[in-house]
């Protein structure tokens, strides 16, 4: 019993039944062969169980056609057991040997077990919601034992224990610090410690004078910790002593004071390092500063995955953060008297809010009338200098600001736009594409809006537009064949399929078409496809499950993106069906018959048989 019991352990939904339980279904399976050709079960039959496939392969037909094949480790008849009877039938297209738990034993685990019911109800959301919570759990491990310097470590400062109480306060608020040292820096003896809510209550509440030297106010018995202590190390400290904050020592427990870590750090920390990036990109005060705050998006983004956050989530919250970023790099580098005649645009997956890493340089400025050509091509160089230095490379497409095709008046904006309308291919659709994406993240957004508004206003009228726009949607083959497999072919290896236009482009692409036919102005793809579902267009819960297929999708691309980073490989759209789990390879064809559908729709909603 004991290979049985291992192998279901493994295998959705018995992996979610206790184990009193799980060995008992392991005694109750039967052992059944059946040679190639051999009907298993079909209409008018009694549904004996449910089977758990081992080895070989068997078919499912409705009407003598096929539909699906499995293949080990895959299940088949659970549909038959909760409808009282089979409607396709089942035949054996290779040596088969499955398990076969009896249908009494299925019913009173369905009884008595409702998640191992749900398996057999769920849709594609809560199947995956079941797959991100597993996870988490695997993560935890992980996020405690990370250590102190992975965190943000806000830097010391130091006052000399001469400096006043009013200096002190000065200092700290200059620094945007919320505790200064009392020494030199370097001691590695014990320095005093004053914080700005201890400084708080000796001048304001016992009514000790500003000037009193701060070495009369400082606490000693510094709490530290080396920087290769654990977070969770630093959690029992604070947790231990009562306090919001840790010193850092450099090297070992002897070492200078390199840093503290505070309790909001920490806690952002394990949450999703958010609040961290955001004070970093506040306090920049270069380019580089400000690079070193957008390398921490990486980290961020690989913790909240490990995590079991959504996709979509994780998306929302890098694009917002990316767009502070840009605001601040604006800020540092085009000048005051320019900024107020010109507009920086984001655009591709950091328009839509759906950025995930670090990609090509997609962006354009929008310029008041006038401005001075010598201070644009300056600041474009700058501001293209600074987004290589933030790691975002150049466009291959050419779409950034270095590019003087893509510094635009709002009348260049909106000439631009309309081009589509009056030569429906090539050039035109893809600026057309991509300028739907765009979202204004500095200076005068008015800029952007009057000339995008203008130019979609241009685009009526046009009756071939909508279907020649819309026809990439049926550009890539989706990876999946008649019989529900998958498709592999890409790689070196021919082992991999590509996530993203097999799956992932047709989506958003096709959420585009119908969002342009209908003019609305939303950039992202989950609001396009709700926008869609509202005209009617597309079914509420269909819309709702596309959403579902391309935050799974996206998962998966997201994980090879990481992988990639973290090996110093360049990063690519691949994903290899024989690394994923039995759950992971059945939610992935769940999607591709998603998109296969939705390709389907456009074509038939855009007459795209019709367009040569």
């Amino acid at each position: 019993m004991e290979p049985t019991l291992r192998f279901l352990a493994a295998i959705p939904p018995f992996d979610r039944l206790p184990g009193a339980a799980l060995t008992e279904t392991a005694r109750a399976m039967d052992v059944v062969y059946a040679e190639a050709g051999q009907r298993l079960a079909g209409p008018g039959d009694t549904p004996e169980g449910l089977w758990v496939l081992l080895k070989g392969r068997v078919e499912e037909l409705r009407e003598e056609e096929v539909i699906r094949v499995f293949g080990p480790e895959e299940l088949f008849g659970a549909l038959a057991l909760l409808r009282g009877g089979y409607r396709s039938t089942f035949r054996v297209a290779e040596e088969m040997v499955a398990y076969l738990l009896p249908a009494d034993r299925f019913r009173a685990l369905c009884r008595e077990h409702p998640a191992f019911q749900a398996h057999f109800h769920d849709d594609l959301a809560t199947k995956l919601d079941g797959l991100l919570a597993r996870e988490r759990q695997q993560d935890l491990a992980s996020v405690m034992l990370a250590r102190i310097d992975q965190a943000y470590l806000h830097p010391p400062v130091w006052v000399a224990p001469e400096a006043t109480a009013q200096e002190a306060g000065q200092a700290m608020e200059a620094a945007g610090a919320n505790a200064a040292l009392v020494g030199s820096p370097g001691d590695t003896a014990d320095p005093g410690l004053v914080t700005v809510s201890s400084l708080y209550r000796a001048v304001v509440v016992r009514g000790r004078p500003a000037t009193t030297p701060v070495a009369d106010l400082a606490r000693h018995g510094l709490v530290a910790l080396p920087r290769d202590a654990s977070l969770f190390d630093a959690m029992l400290a604070m947790t231990r002593h009562g306090i919001s904050r840790v010193a850092v020592r450099e090297e070992g427990w002897n070492g200078g004071v390199c840093g503290f870590l505070e309790l909001g750090s920490l806690m952002s920390y394990y949450a999703n390092h958010s609040h961290l990036v955001v004070t970093e990109i506040r306090r920049a005060r270069s380019v580089e500063d400000l690079a070193r705050a957008g390398w921490r998006l990486v980290d961020m983004v690989g913790a909240l995955s490990g995590r079991g956050v959504k996709p979509r989530h994780i998306q929302r919250l890098v694009s917002a953060l990316d767009r502070q970023l840009f605001a601040r790099l604006f800020d540092l580098t085009v000048p005051d008297e320019l900024a107020r005649d010109c507009c920086l645009v984001v655009l591709g997956s950091g328009g839509r809010g759906e950025q995930m890493l670090k990609t090509d340089q997609d962006n354009l400025l929008v310029l008041r009338p006038g401005a001075d050509p010598e201070a644009v091509r300056g600041a474009a160089e700058a501001l293209g200098k600074g987004f290589e230095q933030l790691g975002y490379p150049p466009c291959p497409g050419g779409y950034m600001v270095t590019n003087p095709r893509w510094r635009l008046t709002p009348a260049d904006l909106e000439e631009r736009i309309a081009e589509a309308g009056r030569h429906p291919e090539g050039q035109a659709l893809m600026d057309l594409a991509v300028l739907l994406d765009g979202t204004a993240v500095a200076g005068d957004t008015e800029l952007w809006e009057e000339g995008r508004t203008a130019g979609l206003g241009r685009l009526t009228g046009h009756p071939s537009l909508l279907s020649a726009f819309a026809r990439p949607v049926l550009e890539f083959d989706t990876p999946l064949g008649a019989f529900a497999h998958l498709r592999t072919g890409a790689g070196s290896g021919g082992d991999a399929l590509d996530v993203k236009k097999g799956g992932i482009f047709p989506i958003v692409h096709g959420a585009r078409s119908l969002a342009l036919e209908a003019r609305r102005q939303a950039t992202g793809t989950a609001e396009r496809l709700r926008g869609a579902a509202e005209d009617g267009v597309l079914d509420a819960a269909f819309a709702e499950e596309l959403i579902e297929a391309l935050d799974f999708l996206s998962g998966l691309r997201l994980r090879a993106l990481l992988a990639a980073h973290r090996a110093g490989r360049a990063p690519d759209d691949l994903v290899r069906p024989a690394e994923l789990s039995r759950l992971e390879r059945d939610l992935l064809k769940d999607a591709f018959q998603a998109v296969k559908a939705f390709k389907r729709l456009v074509a038939h909603h855009f007459h795209l048989n019709l367009v040569t």
